[in-house]
């Protein structure tokens, strides 16, 4: 935290607990936990892991003297995003959501594949072009352009140990 403080402010530091679930620990063990890393260290926000209730969600949050980040691993159905606004928490993480639904994609691709060949990827991005959000783009990134990239590599990777985009294949500098 003082390295934060003394570097950028405007970092935000988020400290996570995984007490629930671990040997010997349980929810009332982690609301402790994440206090003290409050009030005693003074991180931003903290993400209590684990939680296996709407009322724990509900209590963490009014407990904990900050934001707090509410994953929840009980039973289904999981609370909606505004049942989550209305429990406190200050963000939410859907564990695995991406990895997951990307792997099932995977899955049944590769399945097809070997059953039917390479038409299936015809199929597949015909399917993905006609869906409400297009292709994923694959020539250019829309969250970190290459560009951004090595600027970000020239700025703090040394010079000999960066990546010779030049010599290498699929790193169209231009």
């Amino acid at each position: 935290m003082a390295a934060k403080n003394d570097l950028d402010p405007d970092f935000v530091v988020c400290a996570r607990c995984d007490s629930i679930g671990s040997e010997g620990g349980d929810f009332e063990d982690a609301v402790q936990h994440a206090i003290a890393y409050v009030k005693e260290a003074g991180v931003d926000a903290i993400w209590v892991n684990t939680l296996t209730k709407r009322e724990q969600i509900e209590e963490a949050c009014r407990r904990i003297p900050a934001p707090v980040i509410a994953p929840y691993y009980g039973l289904r159905p999981s609370p909606t995003f505004a049942e989550f606004q209305q429990l406190g928490a200050a963000a939410v993480l859907y564990p695995s959501l991406t990895t997951a639904n990307g792997l099932q994609a995977t899955w049944e691709l590769l399945h097809e594949f070997k059953e039917r060949g390479s038409a299936v990827l015809d199929e597949w991005n015909k399917k993905a072009a006609a869906g409400p959000w297009g292709m994923v783009p694959r020539t250019q990134d829309p969250i970190l352009p290459a560009e951004k990239i090595r600027k970000l590599e020239d700025e703090f990777i040394p010079k000999a140990l960066q990546r010779d985009y030049d010599k290498t294949t699929g790193h169209n500098r231009h």
